[in-house]
């Protein structure tokens, strides 16, 4: 039985290499609800007003997350956690999905900071909320729980995008600039 089926290299339409798939059309059925999933490019002043109420949002979220953590730490009832867990562990994948893209070195920089911390909420509040389901089992794993302390620095890398957002220099143009930041 062949699960997998080799493309023959002399496939119509070039190399494998050039051919570029959407993956918005590839990928399986509501993996990305309408209007998230990769963005298309989008000009600079766009994809700046975008990524400045996506960090906005992200900030609400993660006192909101914070608190969550909070919970878990004080070991309150799998039942008043999970659900709203949930829906935030959700969200930040939300964001993350819909972050702009831009040929701008500098909202490029930013976007990736951004999406990493969004990535790191939802990984660190996924994982307390699957510790706290465990942590009966163990005096370990409560250990550890107790240890929980918030997001730490990817916290302050999201405050620190919000305010280079807010009162830093309009995007460089394409082209211009410093790619390095």
């Amino acid at each position: 039985m062949r699960f997998f089926r080799r493309q023959p290299r002399d496939t119509p339409g070039g190399d494998r290499a050039d051919q570029r798939r959407d993956p918005r059309r590839d990928a399986p059925r509501g993996l990305f609800p309408e209007g998230t999933g990769p963005s298309p490019d989008v000009s600079a002043e766009a994809a700046r007003d975008a990524l400045k109420r996506i960090v906005d949002e992200a900030l609400l979220l993660q006192d909101l997350a914070e608190d969550m953590l909070d919970g878990v730490r004080a070991q309150r009832p799998l039942g008043e956690l999970a659900g709203p867990g949930g829906v935030l562990v959700r969200r930040f994948g939300a964001l993350r999905a819909s972050l702009p893209r831009s040929a701008d070195p500098v909202l490029r920089r930013h976007r990736d900071v951004v999406a990493r911390v969004l990535d790191h909420h939802a990984t660190l509040l996924a994982s307390a909320l699957g510790l706290r389901q465990a942590d009966r089992r163990s005096e370990r794993l409560a250990e550890q729980l107790a240890r929980l302390d918030g997001f730490g620095a990817p916290a302050q890398w999201l405050r620190a995008v919000q305010a280079e957002l807010a009162d830093g220099p309009a995007p460089s143009p394409v082209g211009g600039g410093d790619p390095r930041g």
